[in-house]
């Protein structure tokens, strides 16, 4: 029992991003006005993951090509036919997924059976994917039918819960700072790591054209470790909800 008990405080912990550290989050909006009004009009902010990255990889499928309401119903869906309580159902159950399914096209269902049998093989393993570099974890999970290089950093992000992945591939983050520092519309994000240091502990987030990105402008993050979440995952949500709630 306290085996159980201990595992579901790690998840729990995990979940929550509480296992990263982020006591010097505060030093962005020292150091930048934008940044300082995002922390005032969203303070509290936590984006939460997946319960596991096999879950954020089925998400994905589900999500293609619809409407992500449509997709929460059509997971819904799934998890009152195959779960348990409500919950998304366990991988060895999900493989056993078949036509005809409400609104699952017959390529989807066919798909969600790879995230399963990874899932049951280990390859889905949160502290194994942990271990590996963003680009062989990413690599790992395009393998999987169905999994671009989008649905692969979004469960890194949100279902692997790497605190330093700067999303690359999506675009409202830009168009959100664009909007937010009031930059041309040819402006571009990267983010430039410091040697040896963790992305995201150690960046800063340039907002240039791609020609003429300096490393001395943009936003500065810390240079110390993060609590919670790392600080290109809090922007980019309060980026893109500030955004949204302005369209």
């Amino acid at each position: 029992m306290s085996e159980l008990i201990a595992k579901i405080r790690r998840d729990v912990e995990r979940i929550l991003c509480l296992d990263v550290d982020a006591g010097d989050f505060t030093a962005l909006g020292r150091n930048d006005p934008v940044v300082s009004e995002l922390q005032r009009r969203f303070a509290g902010l936590r984006p939460v993951l997946f319960y596991t990255p096999y879950e954020a990889a089925a998400w994905c499928i589900i999500g293609h090509r619809i409407q992500m309401t449509q997709a929460a119903t059509v997971k819904q869906h799934v998890a009152d036919d195959y779960g348990e309580r409500g919950a998304f159902p366990s991988p060895a159950r999900l493989a056993d997924l078949a036509s005809p399914q409400r609104g699952l096209t017959d390529e989807k269902i066919d798909q969600l059976h790879h995230p399963a049998s990874a899932a049951l093989d280990g390859a889905l393993d949160r502290d194994r994917l942990r271990d590996q570099t963003f680009g062989d974890a990413e690599r790992q999970l395009q393998r999987l039918p169905g999994i671009g290089p989008f649905s692969a950093e979004l469960i890194i992000i949100r279902g692997m819960g790497a605190p330093d992945a700067p999303p690359r591939h999506e675009r409202r983050l830009e168009a959100a700072a664009r909007d937010a520092y009031q930059l041309p519309p040819n402006a571009h994000i990267t983010a430039v790591s410091n040697a040896g240091g963790r992305t995201a502990a150690g960046s800063r987030s340039c907002c240039a054209p791609p020609s003429d990105c300096r490393s001395d402008e943009g936003v500065l993050l810390p240079e110390e470790g993060l609590t919670g979440m790392s600080p290109l995952e809090w922007i980019y949500t309060a980026f893109v909800r500030d955004r949204t709630a302005r369209s």
